[in-house]
């Protein structure tokens, strides 16, 4: 061991073979002096696993430091390793740097399921010549680095580090590891290190992309027990590199196999030639705006954002589409974008054209944009928003009206075509419009689809040709207006009712209100009439019943009508006008509430014959009778010509008040030889209400001989 330190090995416990609990050694290293720290190592030097200066791992335990406040900062190399037995080497590895004026602190390592090859209960020896251990100082290696680094360009990628050499060393052991590390990543980062040989370690960079400046590399050295070198560093310089300037066309621009392209098609009708995309007002013949095609141009990445460009285009490869060389394709300058203009003379073609954006500097200051503008014959147009009105029912060839379009290049509209919405309403197979190919009027064709009350408005799908190109598809609306040509139609199945003697019409709701239906939006019902059905029942030549002609109110006129036991039940036929067409009749029913107002009547020429001296109680007849109303006959009554033959004071016969029975009620009073023979009864009867008038009911007498 090196100076001032001091080694301690001791054995905690003995091994078990039976319950497999491991021997367990605290190894202590004490300061013994006010010296400086110390690097204290463990190394392994069996000889026959491995050389002496390779460290030596070994599985199945773990390492702990278990005293206190003297763990602190142990670094620990291995932490585990095997078995150890008797006359084996091992290095138990760890390194701690024992602090000055610090005497006995201790470094303890135990192992876990450790397994001895010796006599249980049996000391392992520690002597010389089965154990060696060696605990000595560790001096931090070293790194050298001499010569220049080659400077790099920008956006060179990944490339070695040239024109330096970079040395590690380590007085008192290996070095294990070399880590160099960029100070500054936003220029250059390590993308491999190679320490295979220590003396002469490799390194290569990568710029990033579009930086540039000094970089400055750190190299740091570790040995093989854990020392670290002190950082050495070099720089490398990064040169910038002028990058060329870019173009971004936006806009209308297709990019067919990476070469951007633009298709142009004429639609200014205000000129012989035009673009289809917007000029400012001050270009001349055209007035617009240059919002959709416009080129952008860069001088490069945003390091360059100060460097000068010029933007310029070439003359077309086909002059001929254009209306002269004063209307050339030509970037016009709307303040950092510029606006492509040109003027067409009409033709079709292909012309390509070039932009080149330069940024003045000496390398790669020039970038070229070819793309090609295809002029094709642009289809017409048929103006959007037409509409039109006709009357329903509008004969046919009746002009509807005619349609307008626009062609760009102002050739003549032709075929003017129907290719949807002409419906065949009434299913004849004859559509409602045709349409003149080379006008545009559209046309009545079949009379019968033009109902309103069927369909009021067509939208009429209507494409037109140049004579090349077929337009879109536009629609086209035609609205039916309505005419009155449908009669009303009476509500049918109305009932209305009416007390008899009244007229007090009883309707449904509150009032006798006939109504009606018309199809048609135009004209009002109006003339409402009663056509039959309206008899004057009592003949006095005065209707029962009047119609209000515009409001369809029917109400009683003649109250002496209404009688329901001369007419129960009115059937009054109805009709009513929009004004030009009347409806058919319908039926429409008066039904008279039937009221008590007819006293009943006595029927009349009853007569009956009793026998002489009948006792009382003798059933003589029954009188009957009749109630207009159909009312129950009740209080039956005799009201004269009921004699009181022997002056008792009990008249002859009796009357059943419910059912009309003439009964004996004083026998004595029919005596054929007293002289009264006959007897006139007055009999009258009532329905609750009403009482009839007497009517004379006669009985005859019956003379028995013997009596």
């Amino acid at each position: 061991s090196g100076p001032n330190l001091q080694v301690d090995f001791r054995l905690i416990s003995h091994p078990n073979t039976s319950t497999g609990d491991p021997a367990r050694y605290d190894i202590h290293v004490t300061n013994c002096g006010d010296v400086a720290a110390a690097q204290v190592g463990v190394r392994d030097m069996f000889p026959t696993l491995m050389a002496p200066s390779t460290p030596r791992l070994l599985a199945g335990g773990t390492w702990n430091c278990v005293s206190g406040a003297v763990c602190d900062g142990i670094q620990y190399i291995d932490t585990v390793f095997g078995s150890i037995a008797p006359g084996g080497s091992r290095v138990i590895r760890a390194t701690r740097d024992l602090e000055v004026g610090n005497p006995g602190e201790t470094i303890r390592v135990s192992a876990a399921a450790m397994s001895l090859s010796s006599t249980p209960d049996v000391d392992p020896s520690f002597n010389a010549g089965s154990w060696e251990f060696e605990i000595r100082d560790n001096d931090p290696p070293t790194v050298t680095i001499t010569g220049i680094a080659d400077s790099l360009a920008e956006d060179d990628g990944t490339v070695p580090v040239t024109g330096v050499t970079i040395a590690a060393a380590d007085t008192d052991g290996s070095i294990a590891s070399v880590a160099v590390n960029s100070l500054n990543t936003s220029i250059l980062t390590i993308a491999a290190v190679d320490d295979t040989d220590p003396a002469n370690v490799m390194v290569d960079v990568t710029t990033v992309q579009d930086a540039f400046g000094t970089a400055t590399l750190e190299v740091i050295a570790t040995d093989d027990l854990g020392g670290t070198s002190t950082p050495m560093s070099f720089q490398v310089t990064v040169d910038p590199v002028n990058d060329p300037p870019t173009i971004t066309v936006k806009g209308g621009f297709d990019y067919n196999g990476g070469v951007p392209t633009f298709s142009g098609n004429c639609t200014q009708a205000s000129a012989p030639g035009c673009a289809d995309h917007s000029y400012p007002s001050d270009v001349g013949i055209f007035d617009a705006n240059f919002v959709d095609w416009v080129v952008q141009v860069s001088p490069g990445p945003p390091n360059e954002a100060g460097q000068a460009t010029t933007v310029s285009i070439g003359a077309p490869s086909d002059p001929s589409l254009f209306l002269g060389a004063s209307f050339y394709p030509e970037l016009i300058d709307l303040g950092g974008t510029w606006a492509l203009d040109y003027g067409l003379n009409g033709d079709s073609g292909t012309a390509t054209l070039v932009i080149t954006v330069d940024d003045g500097e000496a390398v790669n200051n020039a970038t070229t944009l070819s793309f090609d503008i295809f002029v094709d014959n642009a289809p017409p147009m048929v103006n959007a928003g037409q509409s039109f009105s006709i009357p329903e029912n509008s004969a046919a060839p009746g002009i509807v009206g005619t349609l307008l379009g626009t062609d760009p290049e102002m050739d003549p509209l032709v075929d003017w075509t129907i290719t949807g919405g002409n419906t065949d309403v009434d299913l004849d197979t004859n559509p409602p419009f045709t349409i003149n190919p080379g006008t545009g009027e559209i046309i009545v064709n079949d009379s019968g689809d033009l109902d309103f009350e069927d369909t009021s408005s067509f939208a009429l799908s209507v494409t037109v040709s140049d004579g090349t190109t077929t337009s879109a598809p536009e629609n086209v609306t035609v609205d039916l207006t309505d005419v009155n040509d449908n009669p009303p139609v009476v509500t049918s199945g109305l009932t209305f009712s009416v007390p008899e003697n009244s007229a007090a019409c009883l309707g449904n709701p509150g009032s006798c209100t006939v109504t009606a239906t018309d199809a048609d939006t135009v004209g009002s019902l109006q003339g409402w009439t009663i056509v039959s059905g309206n008899v004057n029942v009592d003949q006095d030549g005065n209707l029962p019943f009047a119609i209000n002609t515009s409001s369809g109110l029917i109400s009683v006129s003649d109250v002496g009508d209404m009688d329901y036991e001369q007419m129960p039940t009115f059937s009054l036929m109805v009709t009513v006008s929009d004004g030009v067409n009347t409806s058919a009749q319908e039926l429409v029913t008066v039904d008279l509430i039937n009221i008590n107002d007819n006293a009943p009547t006595v029927d009349q020429g009853l007569s009956f014959d009793i026998d002489e001296n009948s006792p009382a109680t003798t059933v003589v007849g029954t009188v009957t009778g009749d109630d207009a109303d159909n009312d129950p006959l009740v209080d039956w009554t005799i009201t004269g010509g009921n004699t009181d033959v022997d002056m008792d004071t009990n008249p002859a016969f009796a009357i059943d008040a419910a059912s009309g029975v003439i009964t004996v009620n004083d026998a004595d009073d029919l005596d054929f030889e007293s002289g009264t023979t006959r007897f006139d009864l007055q009999i009258t009867v009532s329905d609750g209400l009403n009482t009839s008038a007497a009517e004379t009911v006669t009985i005859d007498v019956n003379d028995l001989v013997g009596s």
